[in-house]
């Protein structure tokens, strides 16, 4: 019998490859082959394939997806997500329900995984005929936060740490009033008002207002940083320009802007991370790492539905940084990390990574080999941290969300050293479309 196939579409490398790398060689390991690569080119490949497979889709997306899906199980392909836009920012998953169209269609999918026990409730509570088809999996992206992606990310944070040396990671948000995608950021909160014009375009100028106030803030705090000559790299979000930040920066040597590093390394290699509604806050709580919310007067309406920023001591005023004390207490961290368990089951371990695996193998009725015990830090992430994956993921200058790609050295490397020092496990790949790569267990001899 040919070993089953799992589809991992991947749209924005440094946000996702290492975590579907880490699936993807688990799945593997277990007996599956995998098809990974850029998400266009993925789907393409299997639509043309016709023998059983899974299909780990991004998001439901039934809205352009409709047609595919339905080629797709024609073929004997199981249809599965996890939304990457995990909605755990929001105090309420409503809203980002209402917001995410494509979520209505749930039903239409085999199984969708979910983030944490805030999403997972709701979905059971909206669609009880579809519960069975609920997994409170959690995502490989959060086995990469906290110990685990110490371990992963050895390396990376050791070059980051020294070559920046102590330094402080701002991650900014401008969806409008710095964005390379504003036609897609319009598109979503158009989708939000879609009865009301009037509303819409009043809600948009004053977003768009709001933004470019706390952007005037934001480019106070850097000047700050940079007339005390203390070390700080800025972490654009990906939707943003980051041209507009090295523009900014350009005369300020204590100010750095990456973009392509990993940025959980950031998180991690950090003194704290400053926040304003990113997910970086939630990653740098569940690391331990110290972490403050940067807001204002401007975005409070704005993002008072949005929990994030409650997960750590804020401060609205860049003076106010230096020059107070804005530590919690240990109750208010305890319930900063209380909010982020809630919305990212098992962060900081490789329990996602194992449940979504072995619910793949249930899927396709495959046992669990004692051969192949869970992955453990001694299996995979020592190997990988051998790989020079990390610094390939360094050195790409992928700062779009449409400029991904997937490199075969990055996947080689990785199998090279899985096949020399993976304790039997012999891995192959072939490149089966562009940007888009087959991993399958080798059976034969090197």
């Amino acid at each position: 019998m040919n070993s089953p196939t799992v589809y991992l579409p991947i749209e924005i490398v440094a946000r996702e490859m290492w975590a579907k790398a880490l699936l993807a060689l688990e799945l593997v390991r277990l007996g599956c082959d995998v098809v990974i690569g850029h998400k266009g080119h993925v789907l393409k490949y299997a639509l043309l394939q016709q023998s059983p497979g899974l299909y780990l889709n991004k998001s439901v997306g039934t809205t352009n997806n409709l047609e595919y899906y339905e080629k797709l199980k024609a073929n004997g392909i199981r249809l599965f997500a996890q939304d990457e836009e995990h909605g755990a920012t929001l105090r309420d998953y409503r809203d980002f329900f209402v917001s995410r169209k494509g979520l209505a269609d749930i039903g239409v999918l085999d199984g969708f995984l979910c983030w944490g026990l805030n999403d997972y409730k709701f979905l059971q509570q909206m669609f009880p005929d579809f519960s069975r088809q609920l997994h409170m999996t959690g995502s490989p992206r959060v086995a990469l936060w906290g110990d685990s992606g110490k371990l992963l990310l050895n390396e990376q944070i050791k070059s980051l740490r020294q070559t920046h040396g102590e330094y402080t990671l701002l991650a900014t948000n401008f969806p409008l009033a710095n964005s390379v995608l504003r036609s897609r950021a319009l598109s979503k909160l158009r989708s939000q008002f879609s009865t009301n014009v009037d509303t819409f375009e009043d809600k948009f100028r004053f977003r768009l207002h709001a933004e470019k106030q706390h952007l005037a803030k934001t480019l106070e705090l850097v000047a700050q940083f940079q007339k005390r000559s203390e070390r700080l790299v800025l972490r654009p979000h990906p939707t943003e320009n980051p041209r507009f930040w090295q523009e900014v920066t350009r005369q300020m040597p204590h100010i750095l802007v990456d973009c392509a590093s990993y940025s959980s390394a950031l998180v991690l290699g950090a003194s704290s991370v400053i926040h304003s509604n990113s997910t970086l806050g939630f990653e740098a709580v569940a690391s331990k790492v110290r972490s403050f919310s940067f807001t204002s007067t401007s975005l409070e309406d704005i993002y008072a539905s949005h929990i994030v920023n409650s997960v750590s001591p804020s401060f609205s005023e860049p003076s106010s940084y230096f020059e107070t004390n804005i530590d919690w207490s240990t109750e208010e961290q305890r319930i900063g990390q209380q909010i982020t368990a809630n919305r990212f089951h098992s962060a900081g371990t490789l329990e996602s990574v194992n449940a979504i695996a072995k619910l793949i193998l249930r899927e396709f009725s495959l046992p669990l080999s004692d051969s192949y015990p869970e992955i453990t830090s001694n299996i995979l992430l020592t190997l990988l941290r051998e790989t020079r994956i990390y610094r390939l993921l360094t050195q790409s200058k992928l700062t779009r969300v449409k400029q991904s790609r997937i490199n075969r050295f990055l996947l080689d490397d990785v199998l090279y050293h899985l096949s020399k020092s993976g304790g039997g496990l012999r891995l192959q790949v072939n490149q089966v479309g562009p940007s888009t790569f087959k991993l399958r267990r080798y059976l034969g001899s090197f």
